[in-house]
Order: structure tokens, then C-alpha cells, then sequence
């Protein structure tokens, strides 16, 4: 006799209405028995999103590149190398959005949020140093209605873990996980799914061998997958979520990161950001950056309040210094806000707005050298009337005009005698400008000197800055070419030395005895007309 038992699809009863995330408007149902991933049931993962913009570079700014999650009604949890690529003329121009609420990426009804604001971790490694650290968090500009909309929900992450080896072993090993997304369906199928698939994994120990070939921290990372491999997250579905059953709601344990050598291998296992590790930095974001203190888009200028937020502080004691420290400390954000950010006030004090008297606009930037000198680029001046021209010192707000007396005009202006102009690439783009009378920098404490490099033989200086250090770029610039307006406060990012053969730099440098490139290989960051004159700090 034979007896035919049927199969039973496991249902995870989870109640939305009760619980304030992890439950979709439907039940997940999995079926075991579909190797390579299956369709989801309609709604049942509420806290996806769909990353978009055009990262195939072929135009397409609806184009799916990543997954992610709802953290609450204006951010979104996903992987800093789907987003790390991304500009902020994009930013600027709206072309970066998430689709919330959705089943099918194609079907009408869809919750579209533009981002405004990425924000990577500060120690994300890249490609180069295993991809640790990769975790990033999108602000929105205009919140989800949460409270309303039955289609999207919030993720559930971890409770908060009191050691290192707790968050280590967080998930646990050998436990069901289940991965969701709209990736590619294999390897060699560049397909993508237009519902979204779902398929259940198995967390493994960082010893076991499918994971110590992969996995480079682990207290960062975790991996996960089937030992004959054919089953797994693949491309598209970075940044989305994999989560565990916790009884009465889904908890999100991680975030896709990255595989060995293609999708899904055999003796490869896929690895994910270990959520646990990151609660603190999470927290930080959402606390510490208030939603109504986010400059609009049309602003173009990525400006927060921060002071809760985790900063690296420069401390300079003015008083015990010649030159290079202002009369409040320079403090940067530790995460990588895109665009630069809103300096603190008086932490820059060496900066001058060159002024157009005739526009009645500020046009370019300068350094204090001495009470009578000022230094910037000879591109800026160069069809400039010395008439013309103020230079505005101790300011923040490049239109306040309250201080008269921090205002001095130009008698004289010294162009580098080999300057060459656009023709010649422009070299030796220096020049010195001769003040009306002293900025009395002995008795005025919103005023300090820049500080200039000490080097001696050719060798030296041709290497100077060294490759790939960081350094402050401030300015009164537009974020990006296509800006109609300067920024009103004074902007401050941090960006990266290149070295002279880089490809992003010999295409752009003329003489690299007396030029080099700063900016960030990904192209986030860099400066902008209205800071033509780039003010450069070690």
C-alpha cells in the first residue's frame, strides 16, 4: 500500500495591523521544494523598495539597479555600493527614486519617492578591500504615509546586541533565511523577474568552507546559501533584505552585498552586512538628521543639522598658531553625505568671497595670506576690473552684508607671469591680490591666515599632496554645472588626492609639476563654478 501524504506550504501568520513592522499586508507563503527561488505572494513583502536611476547608463532613469527596505517614512536601508556611483546632478534632477508598495515592477499603481540625500557609511571599503562596511541609508524627499498605506510597512532590524560575540554569531548559523528581490534569475539568465521572487537559504558558520572563501569580516558580514549552490540572491538584487521568522513578524538580519565569481556557485555562498553590527550608526542617522532641517532639492545643497550625528572633530587652538585655525573647530559628519554639507560657522576662517560689485554677486574663492594679500585663481580675476571687485572676509552667509568692516577693496592684482588661460590649459592658474587697507588680523578673531605648504626640491612638490589622502574642499559654490544658484552658506566635503597617472586625472591634468586631482573616484564629489578658486585643506 502506498500512502500519499500531501504536501503542506508553510504560511508565516503575521498580523500588520499588530505588529509596527516585519508583516506585509498577505501571509509569505514558501515552497521548499522550488530550488531556484519562487514568485511571492502578492503584498506579502511590504518593506521592499526598488532603487532607480540609471545605473546602466543608457538613459533610462526607471531602470531597477538595487533592492532596498523601509526604515520609516523617510529613509530606506540598502548596500553602499548600489548607491555609491551616483552624483548629485542626479540627486538634483530627481533622477534618483524608490518604488514602494509594489509586487510587479511594471504594475500602475506604485508609491514613487524621489532620494535627495545618500548617506554611506563612513569606513565602506569598496571592491578593493572586500566590500566591508557596506551599508547606506537614502532620505527621501517627501515622507511615505505609513499610517495609511496597507501596501508598504517598516522593516523590522535586530534588537540591540551587548558584545561582539553576540553580534558575531547574529544570525545564527544553520538557520532558514529567506532572500527577496528582483535580480536576475541565474548566472547565465539575464533575466529580470518582473514579480518579485523569493527563496529560502541556510546562514552558515564563517568557518564552514563555503563562507571562508568568500567572506573577508566577520563581524561585519554573514553568509548564506545552499551547499550544492543554484540557489541565491544575484544582480539587481543588492541593497534588499534577507530575514528570518521570529514567530509573529519578519526580522531583517541582513543586506546583499556581494558573491564569489558570479551568482549562486557551488562552494560559493552569498554574502550579506551583518544588520547587528550597524544598530548604533542606524540610529544615528535617524535621530540625528531632522527631516525639516534638510535644505529642499531646488537648493542643491545637501544641508543637515547634525549634532547628534557621529563627526570627526579638527581641534585647533588658534591662539597657539600662526596660521591654518579658525576660531571655531572644523567638524565633519562620519558618513558620506553627497554633495558636501553645510560647514559650521566661523570653522573656515582663512576663506574670502571674492565679490562682484556691478552683479552684486559672489563670484569666486580666496585665502588670507596676510593682512593685505589674498590668494585665489588667476582664472577668476583674470577679466575682472579691479574696480570691481571686494573681498568679504569673516562671513558664512555669502549675502550677508551686515559686517562693513570685515569688507576690503583691491588696489593691485598679480597674475603669475607664465599663466597661460583657457588656451594653454591653465597653467600656473595663481594669482595674489593686493588689499586697500589691513584686515587687522592681530585684533580680529573671525580672521586667520591659510597656511601653506614647506617644500623644498622638485621631487617633493611634484608629490605633494600625496596620493590618495583626505582633504577639505570650502566654497560659496553651485554642487553641479546645471545649479542656478550658488549655495548661500559656506559648503564644506571631504574628497580624495589622485595620483598623476589615475584615469581619472592624466586626461584632465596639463603639468603635473604644478597641478593635481582631488575629488572622488566615483565621481560624488568635486567642485563647482563659484569655486574656481578651490580652497584645498590637508
Amino acid at each position: 500500500m502506498i500512502i500519499c501524504i500531501p504536501y503542506v506550504v508553510p504560511s508565516y501568520e503575521c498580523h500588520q495591523r499588530l505588529t509596527p513592522c516585519g508583516c506585509g499586508l498577505k501571509n509569505v507563503e514558501m515552497n521548499a521544494r522550488i530550488v531556484n527561488g519562487e514568485n511571492a505572494i502578492p503584498y506579502s513583502w511590504s518593506m521592499i523598495v526598488s532603487l532607480r536611476y540609471d545605473c546602466l547608463d543608457d538613459g533610462n532613469i526607471s531602470t531597477h539597479c538595487c533592492g532596498g527596505t523601509i526604515l520609516n517614512d523617510s529613509y530606506i536601508l540598502t548596500a553602499a555600493h548600489c548607491v555609491e556611483t551616483i552624483d548629485a546632478l542626479s540627486l538634483s534632477a530627481g533622477n534618483v527614486t524608490i518604488a514602494a508598495g509594489i509586487y510587479r515592477r511594471s504594475q500602475q499603481c506604485q508609491t514613487i519617492r524621489k532620494v535627495d540625500q545618500l548617506i554611506i557609511h563612513p569606513n565602506w571599503t569598496r571592491y578593493t578591500n572586500g566590500l566591508r562596511h557596506d551599508i547606506a541609508i537614502l532620505h527621501l524627499t517627501e515622507p511615505l504615509d505609513l499610517d495609511t498605506n496597507l501596501l508598504i510597512t517598516r522593516t523590522c532590524l535586530p534588537s540591540r546586541l551587548n558584545s561582539t560575540n553576540d553580534i558575531t554569531n547574529y544570525p545564527p548559523s544553520n538557520i532558514s533565511l529567506v532572500v527577496i528581490g528582483w535580480g536576475f534569475l541565474g548566472c547565465f539568465n539575464c533575466t529580470t523577474p518582473d514579480i518579485i521572487q523569493q527563496a529560502t537559504l541556510l546562514s552558515m558558520h564563517y568557518n564552514h568552507s563555503t563562507c571562508a572563501t568568500s567572506i573577508n569580516h566577520i563581524k561585519t558580514q554573514f553568509c548564506a546559501g545552499v551547499y550544492e549552490g543554484g540557489k541565491g540572491p544575484c544582480i539587481g538584487d543588492s541593497g534588499g533584505p534577507i530575514l528570518r521568522w521570529i514567530g509573529n513578524r519578519w526580522e531583517q538580519v541582513g543586506i546583499v552585498s556581494y558573491a564569489m565569481y558570479g551568482c549562486a556557485l557551488a562552494n560559493y555562498s552569498t554574502v550579506f552586512t551583518r544588520i547587528a553590527a550597524y544598530n548604533d550608526w542606524i540610529e544615528s542617522i535617524l535621530t540625528g538628521y531632522s527631516t525639516s532641517t534638510i535644505t529642499t532639492i531646488d537648493s542643491t545643497i545637501t544641508s543637515t543639522t547634525t549634532d547628534a550625528t557621529p563627526s570627526t572633530t579638527y581641534h585647533c587652538e588658534k591662539q597657539n598658531v600662526s596660521c591654518g585655525c579658525s576660531l571655531m573647530d572644523v567638524s565633519f559628519p562620519q558618513s558620506r553625505i553627497i554633495g558636501g554639507h553645510e560647514a559650521k560657522m566661523f570653522s573656515w576662517s582663512m576663506v574670502v568671497s571674492l565679490f562682484s560689485r556691478s552683479s552684486n554677486e559672489h563670484f569666486c574663492g580666496g585665502s588670507v595670506l596676510n593682512n593685505y594679500y589674498i590668494l585665489t585663481s588667476a582664472r577668476c580675476v583674470e577679466n575682472q576690473p579691479v574696480s570691481d571687485m571686494l573681498v568679504l572676509a569673516a562671513i558664512h552667509n555669502r549675502s550677508d552684508m551686515t559686517w562693513p568692516h570685515n569688507r576690503r577693496g583691491i588696489e593691485h592684482i598679480y597674475f603669475h607671469p607664465n599663466y597661460t588661460s583657457s588656451f594653454g590649459g591653465y597653467l600656473n592658474d595663481i594669482a595674489i591680490l593686493r588689499l586697500s587697507y589691513s584686515l587687522n588680523l592681530e585684533t580680529n578673531l573671525f580672521i586667520t591666515r591659510t597656511c601653506l605648504p614647506q617644500i623644498n626640491s622638485t621631487d617633493d612638490f611634484t608629490n605633494y599632496p600625496p596620493t590618495d589622502i583626505k582633504l577639505a574642499v570650502i566654497g560659496w559654490g553651485r554642487i553641479h554645472s546645471n545649479a542656478s544658484n550658488l549655495a548661500n552658506n559656506l559648503q564644506q566635503a571631504q574628497i580624495y588626492s589622485f595620483d598623476n597617472n589615475d584615469p581619472t586625472c592624466y586626461l584632465q591634468i596639463i603639468d603635473p609639476k604644478k597641478q593635481f586631482c582631488a575629488g572622488i573616484a566615483d565621481g560624488i564629489r568635486d567642485v563647482c563654478t563659484g569655486i574656481r578658486k578651490m580652497n584645498f585643506y590637508k
